[in-house]
């Protein structure tokens, strides 16, 4: 993973992501909500999130809970700015590459909503999760499965590598009980493969590759992804994969 053109790719995508990023925006809605369901919001006093962007789950998930402490944590600084009206004397901006980066514990919960996928290890990450948390504390994570965006990963050859939620789970068996898991695939749709194209890259997600697109690397996408996934009643399709995981710490690791 290159985490230099990652950051620079999401800043560059700050100021339209919280427009363009539909399926985002779901999900971090239903991550709201599984945690509200499954995790007891009321004994959490100390919680992590990893990869906060903009704080589009942030701001969901503060509504119903007021932790006495809060570390929000990115890649990128200028997500700073974007936080400010959250950000107080409890709530806290913690920059830095959470792979590497010293982070908070003693945690009672640590969420991660559609940010992982561009971890260079999401399984070890998660795992290293376990040290951080205090007793029976909780992780809450959604990211995305194979089929994520496979139009464009057919068509051009790059993706992200993607776990399956079964090898997911089994990885983490040893450190965790899972508490939910579930995947589902959502679709967008657009008129055409360039509007596919510009969506990407308004929502950030372009930082896995610097390919430069000519005029007839363009026009030979655009042919091949209208043969291969146009709907007359739809327009062209575009693949999400989102998947959930929320996780208790095992006693004693066992």
């Amino acid at each position: 993973m290159d985490k230099t053109l990652i950051m620079n790719r999401f800043s560059k995508a700050r100021p339209t992501y919280d427009t363009e990023a539909v399926i985002q925006s779901k999900i971090a809605k239903h991550l709201a909500c599984l945690v509200n369901r499954f995790i007891d919001i009321n004994k959490v006093e100390r919680m992590l999130e990893v990869g906060c962007g903009s704080g589009m789950f942030s701001r969901l998930f503060l509504t119903n809970c007021k932790p006495q402490k809060v570390f929000l944590n990115d890649l990128c600084s200028d997500h700073k700015h974007s936080l400010s009206d959250l950000l107080s004397d409890s709530i806290y901006f913690w920059e830095g590459d959470a792979e590497s980066i010293r982070l908070p514990d003693k945690l009672d919960l640590i969420v991660s909503c559609s940010a992982i996928q561009w971890f260079e290890n999401p399984v070890n990450f998660i795992r290293n999760c376990q040290a951080l948390l205090n007793e029976k504390g909780c992780v809450a994570i959604s990211t995305f499965g194979p089929q994520n965006l496979k139009e464009v990963g057919t068509l051009t050859g790059i993706s992200l590598r993607y776990p399956t939620l079964n090898n997911l789970l089994l990885s983490l068996s040893d450190s965790f009980n899972v508490i939910y898991s579930h995947e589902e695939l959502q679709k967008l749709t657009f008129k055409t493969p360039v509007e596919v194209l510009r969506h990407l890259k308004a929502t950030g997600v372009t930082g896995i590759s610097k390919q430069r697109w000519t005029k007839a690397k363009l026009s030979h996408f655009s042919n091949q992804y209208e043969k291969l996934y146009q709907s007359e009643e739809e327009g062209i399709t575009l693949t999400y994969h989102p998947v959930y995981i929320i996780l208790k710490k095992k006693d004693d690791g066992k």
